[in-house]
């Protein structure tokens, strides 16, 4: 049996991982190594992430399906996503931002952090995960035929057939799955991770201002709604809603424009505490 996959999958899962994987590494290199100043900022966003949205939230995660199915327990789910996560995601980026990130004077400082939290969320979210997937793809479709037999029969016969040719069916599903991908599929989501890149920056940045501003409550529970909007998109494709791609991309876009126009918001309102001033200063 073989397995073939056509080069539009393969040149659309490549545009995937310069988004995800390639680019993040350059923004990472090109910050620490010529940004004066802001490397460290960077390597503060993308700590974050790795703390807060991947250590803590896959622990939370793991607890949560020990009890139950978040993707067919809907109020589990939307207690979830729309109020633990959000909450965790404002409260570890308002820590790490008012303990460690004394540096980021600027609006261009937030946005580098931003850079860095998103950055390593694309690479180890997803960035890895395509990696392995175009590597498995490529050493396996057209390379010859492959014998495959069910799970429980695959450690015998791997004595008889050579294990360059020998697939368990488990894992021929999952890579004739990865083949038959549709393009728009791999292209709708290198979408998504923009929309997620863009609508981030916005959201952190309001964060950054919340820190900066005596009083910033205002400001925080700006941020925790902006949290929620971003993740109203995929909560509804999460419990099959919506699972229409065309449908869910046109409220990522709508979430990521009404997220950006707080930001802008917030930012004209508490324009005292941003770098105009302390720009003015610096003069």
């Amino acid at each position: 049996m073989t397995l073939q996959v056509s080069g539009m999958v393969i040149a659309a899962t490549v545009m995937l991982l310069i988004i995800c994987f390639i680019l993040p590494l350059a923004l990472y290199y090109f910050f620490y190594k010529f940004a004066d100043g802001r490397g460290k900022v960077l390597l503060l966003g993308g700590v974050a992430f790795f703390v807060g949205g991947f250590v803590l939230e896959s622990a939370a995660q793991h607890i949560v399906y020990m009890f139950t199915d978040m993707s067919t327990n809907i109020p589990v789910n939307l207690v979830y996503n729309l109020v633990f996560s959000p909450l965790l995601f404002v409260l570890i980026n308002y820590l790490a931002i008012r303990l460690f990130g004394a540096e980021m004077k600027t609006t261009g400082d937030a946005l580098t952090y931003s850079t860095g939290y998103t950055g390593l969320q694309n690479i180890l979210m997803v960035g890895f995960t395509e990696l392995l997937n175009l590597i498995n793809v490529l050493s396996i479709s057209g390379a010859g035929n492959y014998v495959v037999v069910s799970d429980s029969d695959y450690v015998s016969y791997s004595n008889l057939v050579s294990a360059s040719n020998l697939l368990s069916e488990s894992n021929f599903q999952y890579i004739q799955s990865l083949c038959s991908r549709p393009v728009s599929y791999i292209i709708l989501m290198c979408i998504d991770r923009l929309f997620i890149m863009a609508a981030y920056a916005a959201l952190l940045l309001v964060i950054w201002l919340a820190v900066r501003k005596k009083g910033g409550t205002v400001l925080l529970a700006a941020a925790l709604g902006m949290r929620i909007i971003i993740a109203i998109p995929s909560i509804l494709g999460d419990i099959k809603v919506i699972e229409n791609m065309w449908i869910l991309m046109p409220m990522a876009l709508t979430a990521t424009v009404i997220v950006w126009v707080i930001a802008i918001f917030c930012r004209k309102k508490f324009i005292d505490c941003t770098d105009i001033v302390y720009i003015r200063k610096q003069k």
